[in-house]
């Protein structure tokens, strides 16, 4: 599977994706608790199929949302769904809720907090999309209710500033 991973080109997708029904099925029928120590010892993190090449499956999404939270969070594609139990197992997320909008508003506070260049402008309008659609639909889930502090205190409200930051 690192192999897999690590030499992954689109060039040769098919092939690549023969070999990683193989091992999926192989690893579905594992240990998981024996997989995890094993990841962690070849340190292979990104390995879960996202439809355009690797993520780590704490990054994936199975359920559907009518939010894009790419790249933060991906969803799983049509093709993987038979492997949702394994990449669950390693951390997929199963359903797009309110605490994984506000983690994915921390994500995007915590690039630009620790940013070290400048992005492209395409970049940061894409961020300050997310982060605004994630408002909007954390606002329609407490429609009528007012937000508790501590629920206050997780939301990140984006600045977009001039210079692409």
């Amino acid at each position: 599977l690192r192999n897999v991973v690590k030499f992954y080109t689109e060039d040769e997708k098919p092939h690549y994706m023969a070999m990683v029904n193989e091992i999926y099925h192989f690893l579905n029928n594992s240990d998981f608790d024996i997989l995890d120590d094993l990841f962690d010892e070849a340190g292979v993190s990104k390995w879960a199929w996202n439809g355009y090449g690797f993520s780590s499956p704490c990054k994936m999404l199975s359920d559907e949302t009518t939010i894009d939270l790419t790249p933060y969070i991906v969803p799983l594609p049509s093709e993987m769904f038979k492997f949702r139990h394994l990449f669950s197992s390693f951390g997929m997320k199963t359903e797009c809720n309110s605490d994984l909008l506000l983690q994915v508003l921390s994500m995007i506070k915590n690039k630009y907090d620790n940013l070290s260049s400048k992005l492209q402008r395409s970049e940061v309008r894409h961020d300050v999309k997310v982060c605004v659609d994630i408002l909007n639909e954390l606002a329609s889930q407490k429609e009528g209710a007012g937000l508790s502090p501590g629920f206050q205190k997780k939301v990140f409200i984006p600045v977009h500033n001039g210079d692409n930051t």
